[in-house]
């Protein structure tokens, strides 16, 4: 697969927010809330974040979001087009994703992936991060 990578604009807000709910383990917390067009871009307008996009034939067929602290860097959410899965664009973005954090001297890339996020785990082992054992995660919904 030959898929170019750019950071994404704001031009990309809406493709982002469609990929991001239309995969059910990117969906927020109780699995039922989806992302809006504002969340994205105010994720897109943060300095601590980069995010970045893979297009194939000038259509965005794959998303990264990625938070770059001082020493570390924070993998917050990757999607792929359904269409475009197991046909490497989740490792063109990663690799770029890697790349940068390697160029601004980061010590290490941490993410959370779903319980039931099989295909995440087996992606992320195969690229060597190593399953850690140290933290429980805990969430609370806000009833409104």
């Amino acid at each position: 697969m030959k898929g170019k990578i750019r950071s994404a604009m704001r031009k990309d807000v809406e493709i982002i927010t469609e990929l991001f709910n239309s995969e059910p383990d990117v969906l927020l917390g109780d699995g039922e809330t989806k992302y809006s067009e504002d969340d994205i871009e105010s994720y897109l307008n943060n300095r601590l974040n980069k995010s970045f996009v893979c297009e194939v034939d000038e259509d965005v067929v794959g998303v990264l979001l990625a938070q770059f602290w001082k020493n570390y860097v924070y993998l917050h959410t990757i999607v792929v087009d359904a269409e475009f899965r197991e046909k490497g664009v989740g490792s063109i973005l990663m690799n770029a994703m890697e790349k940068l954090a390697k160029e601004e001297k980061k010590y290490v890339i941490e993410l959370f992936s779903e319980i039931g996020n099989k295909s995440m785990q087996s992606f992320v082992k195969k690229r060597n991060y190593e399953k850690g054992g140290k933290f429980v995660f805990y969430s609370k919904k806000i009833r409104f």
